[in-house]
């Protein structure tokens, strides 16, 4: 999904760099309403690379910075959270402006080792870039603004940045920088990877497993229908988990019809 321009800022200015990481990545997973359900430490750490005890420590760290809010009376083994102020339900709400987190750089390795100094930088060319022009004119002075580091250590994160992003010019004073290489979305769209998320973190919950092919149905079954409440999509496999001990994707469609 996305994270408001508002938000963005806070985020830049009051996060740890793995507390970017975790907002990022838990954050594709979020509603309209920036609800997150099915949260599972296990699946966090795997990908970002942190530990079990580092996982915790983010999460109450950034409700404490205000960023999300925890819903305590979750599932064991489960975590809810709603990252605060980043509603997306109205027209009204995608004007203010926002980030998407479906941008393939946002969830690699690269960007996970990358210094706080060098996310900001990564988070800036993202906000500033708005897919309608060719290449990006980044002053030196604007980048040392944004990570508030001397010119010294900015020709470091530069050099370190052209490993993820394709610089056309370097000088002294800007830089010039190619917006065809390294600002890809995922070839996965942010509703799949939303909708997969559920039906994994249902599954996961009872333990049981279902065919690729009836994931990838599902999915389609519940974005033909245009469903986007989570609490609806969990009733849809839940009930269908409980009749027939797995995913039934031809079930999950007459049920819709029911609705």
């Amino acid at each position: 999904m996305k994270i408001s321009l508002a938000n963005l800022d806070k985020i830049m200015e009051r996060c740890t760099k793995k507390e970017i990481d975790l907002i990022i990545y838990i954050g594709q997973y979020q509603d309209e309403d920036g609800v997150i359900k099915g949260i599972n430490y296990k699946d966090v750490i795997n990908n970002i690379g942190i530990s079990k005890s580092t996982f915790y420590k983010l999460l109450y760290s950034l409700e404490e910075k205000e960023i999300i809010k925890i819903n305590y009376f979750n599932e064991h083994g489960f975590w809810e959270a709603q990252i605060l102020d980043n509603v997306f339900a109205t027209k009204e709400d995608y004007k203010k402006g926002y980030l998407k987190l479906n941008y393939e750089v946002l969830h690699s390795e690269a960007f996970y080792n990358l210094t706080k100094s060098e996310k900001l930088i990564v988070l800036h060319l993202f906000k500033i870039n708005d897919f309608r022009r060719e290449m990006i004119k980044v002053t030196v002075k604007k980048i040392m603004e944004w990570t508030n580091k001397s010119l010294r250590s900015v020709r470091k994160f530069i050099l370190t940045l052209s490993n993820m992003f394709k610089i056309v010019k370097k000088g002294n004073l800007s830089l010039l920088i190619d917006c065809l290489f390294g600002f890809g979305t995922r070839e996965t769209s942010e509703s799949n990877i939303q909708i997969k998320h559920i039906i994994d973190y249902r599954l996961m919950k009872v333990g049981c497993h279902a065919d690729e092919n009836d994931i990838a149905d599902t999915i389609t079954v519940i974005k033909q229908f245009k469903i986007k409440c989570v609490d609806t999509m969990i009733q849809l496999i839940d009930s269908t988990v409980r009749n027939f001990g797995t995913l039934a994707p031809r079930y999950i469609n007459k049920l819709v019809g029911l609705l």
